[in-house]
């Protein structure tokens, strides 16, 4: 994976799905969408394991590049 995919995926993970996440869970708080809260959870677990991915990797390039 290139640098430019990584720090793309990593602005992803860290910024934009949890603010996703945070506005359909709000939205559905406020307007009394009950299928939202379900969406937003998804797309939190979805974050946690892309976070987890990239972890990964970062760790293996480290350790590649000692």
């Amino acid at each position: 994976m290139s640098n430019e995919m990584y720090d793309i995926l990593k602005r992803i993970a860290l910024v934009w799905m949890p603010m996703l996440a945070a506005v359909i869970i709000g939205i559905g708080e406020i307007w009394g969408i009950p299928c939202l809260a379900p969406v937003g959870a998804t797309i939190t677990l979805i974050d946690a394991a892309l976070g987890t991915a990239l972890e990964k990797l970062s760790k293996d390039y480290l350790e590649k590049e000692e």
